[in-house]
């Protein structure tokens, strides 16, 4: 399941998203206080939207990063092993171009245009997640 998250699919992201890391954890800090009191993490909403903060300081990497992972894992994994991740509720930073589920038949846009077939495109837009579903549950009701 292909996760969408910028620093995964581009390294200019990553090491960019790194060299800002120390500033992200002196902002997290400064939210411990309240919440060390009740002997309690900070909660996830409130160090999601710090991470998004900073991560809308930073450029989105291209489209085509997003594009380029695909076709690495599809070459290395198979076709018959790869599907959508995303990871739109978990993560801080996409790819241009990438704002919603809105814009994935961008992905089937550019899988084509690499020569990927409708079949194989089919396969990691969901066939292969319902084939393990399927027979995930075949071999629960034996």
């Amino acid at each position: 399941m292909v996760n969408f998250y910028a620093a995964f699919i581009d390294e200019t992201y990553r090491q960019t998203w790194v060299e800002q890391k120390l500033a992200l954890r002196v902002a997290s800090r400064r939210l411990r206080p309240s919440t060390r009191a009740a002997a309690s993490p900070v909660p996830y909403h409130i160090s999601g939207q710090l991470d998004r903060e900073f991560a809308a300081q930073l450029p989105r990497p291209p489209f085509t990063s997003l594009i380029a992972h695909f076709d690495h894992i599809i070459r290395v994994a198979g076709i018959d092993h790869v599907g959508i991740g995303t990871d739109f509720d978990g993560i801080s930073a996409l790819p241009e171009g990438i704002d919603s589920a809105a814009d994935l038949p961008k992905i089937t846009t550019a899988l084509l245009d690499l020569g990927y077939s409708a079949e194989g495109i089919h396969k990691v837009l969901g066939g292969n997640l319902m084939r393990v579903f399927g027979d995930i549950q075949a071999a629960g009701s034996v």
